[in-house]
């Protein structure tokens, strides 16, 4: 945070000095509700004023009324620097919760805003009653907006507006010292024209600028002296005492990279030497902030977001760190699906905004599939718990499981139309066949894969499984009129 201080040489050396600059005022004293009453430069999209003590501020009888239905705001012309917003806000018949919103925002450009506070005026300042609010503003930040979101009762008056810069930190304190962070502006305030300067800054730098801006290392008490010569070879010298409080090297982590409705969780790791860290504003880049230390915050869309911690310390020294957050898109789950006998077709509906996808089907722990449509047959009649997973190529994940139930599907005895044996078997298998037309033998294992299929009217089918790898594999035994027999088969 840069201070500024400003030198003052009359034939006398004297010293000026002032804590902090308003770079923005407006208190509606001469406005009456018209275009042509309204502040310069201030955007009012509805045009409505208070002109009663009760409802106004301390700065005078008018004030900024926000009372139609729906979205009205008022945006504020562009200043050049402020840390700090504050403005008067009072609450006159909002009585009911969420209805009624007040919304403050910043902006840098006036284009993209972020949300510095929302609301509640039921809550905050509550019915009948007014307060003061205070916050802390970003360094880029040049223009300030106030929107009110009406949907029930009551209105608001606004006054008293004020945006903020800072000076010196404690100007007149500590002795009569000047005080500042690491970086100080100072400020040549001699009268007449000089036509040389020469600072010393009290840490082996000097510089002859007129108005230089100096960079301290480390804490401590500085001497600072300005020499100015005039034309005429008249030389006048000024030293003042300046403090400089330890500053903040503001540094936070993040990860790597966070799916689009996961909580995104920040470590802020803000040190200050010789100094406690005990004050963070957060902004996450899609209006929200938070002002605790360790945020965890909710994205409800994918994109790379700026997130910008300001940390400050018992001094009130304050830093400003940046980084980009990158929320990848979700796929969300889903598929349909046709029943033909005991096979079902399988139809993934998954959608995602962008990305490659992959699938992993599981068929109530029957078998699996890596295929986006793929098809599998069940044993039979019965009820199946058929689970979807998807992840996409940067790691997001969602599954869906739904119940199918086959019928109608007419199934042998086992004991009575087929038999297997050995089971479990290890290098042949036998399958014994009472049907009367020709059957279809199928073997597949637990992803679909057929590992072997024929059509026999032999009695017994001898087969010859030892090449097999071990494991659990699903014969079906089916003939033309439809009956199918099916069991889990063993390879050892």
């Amino acid at each position: 945070m840069k201070t500024f201080i400003s030198f003052l040489l009359i034939w006398l050396a004297a010293q000026f000095c002032a804590a902090q600059i308003t770079v923005l005022q407006e208190d509606f004293t001469n406005y009456i509700g018209t275009p042509g009453t309204a502040p310069a430069g201030w955007h009012i999209s509805n045009h409505d004023y208070y002109n009663t003590v009760a409802s106004s501020g301390t700065s005078g009888p008018n004030s900024m009324r926000f009372s139609l239905t729906g979205s009205s705001e008022l945006i504020s012309p562009q200043f050049a620097y402020g840390d700090t917003l504050r403005f008067w806000l009072k609450n006159n018949g909002v009585s009911t919760p969420n209805t009624n919103f007040f919304q403050v925002f910043e902006s840098a450009d006036s284009v993209n805003w972020n949300q510095i506070t929302n609301l509640d005026p039921q809550v905050s300042p509550g019915n009948g009653l007014s307060q003061t609010y205070t916050y802390l503003l970003l360094p880029t930040s040049k223009w300030v907006k106030f929107v009110y979101l009406k949907w029930g009762g009551g209105n608001l008056a606004l006054d008293d507006i004020r945006v903020i810069a800072k000076k010196i930190a404690y100007c007149g304190t500590n002795n009569g010292l000047f005080t500042s962070c690491g970086e100080v502006c100072f400020i040549d305030s001699s009268l007449g024209n000089p036509a040389t300067w020469s600072w010393n800054f009290g840490d082996n730098s000097v510089s002859p600028q007129q108005n230089p801006c100096h960079t301290y290392i480390f804490p401590g008490t500085y001497s600072v002296t300005l020499t100015v010569c005039y034309p005429n070879n008249v030389c006048y010298m000024h030293s003042i005492q300046i403090v400089i409080y330890p500053n903040t090297q503001a540094a936070f982590s993040l990860p790597t990279l966070q799916c689009q409705g996961d909580t995104t969780c920040f470590t802020d790791q803000s040190t200050s030497q010789n100094a406690t860290v005990n004050a963070w504003k957060w902004y996450f880049g899609d209006g929200d902030s938070s002002m605790v230390q360790h945020p965890c915050h909710l994205y409800d869309t994918n994109s790379v977001f700026n997130v910008t911690l300001i940390a400050t310390n018992n001094y009130g020294c304050s830093d400003t760190s940046t980084a980009q957050q990158t929320i990848a898109p979700s796929p969300v789950a889903d598929f349909t699906y046709t029943i033909n006998g005991n096979t079902i077709n399988f139809t993934d509906f998954t959608t995602i905004n962008a990305g490659i996808i992959y699938w992993n089907w599981n068929f109530d722990n029957l078998g699996s599939s890596p295929l986006q449509h793929p098809a599998f047959t069940f044993p039979g009649n019965g009820s199946y718990e058929v689970c979807l997973s998807i992840t996409s190529d940067q790691w997001c994940y969602d599954s869906v499981c739904k119940i199918v139930v086959i019928t109608g599907v007419n199934e042998y005895n086992l004991l009575e139309k087929v038999q297997v044996f050995p089971i479990p078997f290890s290098e042949r298998l036998n399958i014994k066949n009472i049907f009367s037309e020709t059957a279809e033998v199928k073997i597949t294992n637990t992803i679909g894969e057929v590992i072997f299929a024929k059509s026999t009217k032999e009695n017994v089918l001898e087969m010859d499984v030892q090449n097999l790898a071990t494991g659990l594999y699903f014969l079906s035994v089916s003939d033309n009129a439809g009956n199918i027999f099916t069991k889990k088969i063993v390879k050892q």
